[in-house]
């Protein structure tokens, strides 16, 4: 699977969906990771760490977006990543329930209550 990382946008966030040590985990197992250039600058996490952990470094969100199978996120997509959202793309990030109505996988560990879908925080 190739996993995309794309900078955060949301105002004030200098978090990153994955860091490098977590791409060396993923490469291992025989997935390939592409992120962002400076998706974790703000973070202390240069492009070179990402690159030394296996990282293809990509100039810009669309081609993360473009290129990823699923993509990981640390805060729900705003106004300006949704056109970004194609049928067959995995979501791994927080979100709302108003992104139920597009048509991508949404993978979330948050606790939110709908009964269109299952959540594995939600097992007894």
């Amino acid at each position: 699977m190739l996993i995309g990382v794309p900078k955060e946008v949301k105002d004030h966030e200098a978090r990153v969906g994955i860091v490098p040590s977590g791409v060396k985990g993923l490469i291992d197992a025989g997935h390939k990771v592409i992120v962002e250039t400076n998706a974790g600058a703000l973070s202390s996490m240069p492009d070179e760490e990402y690159k030394a952990a296996g990282a293809e470094i990509a100039g810009s969100a669309a081609e993360v977006w473009s290129k990823a199978d699923m993509v990981v996120k640390v805060k729900e997509p705003i106004s300006q990543e949704v056109p970004f959202f194609r049928d067959g793309l995995v979501l791994f990030t927080y979100v709302t329930t108003h992104f139920l109505n597009h048509a991508i996988g949404l993978v979330s560990l948050e606790a939110l209550e709908d009964s269109r879908i299952w959540f594995p925080n939600k097992i007894t």
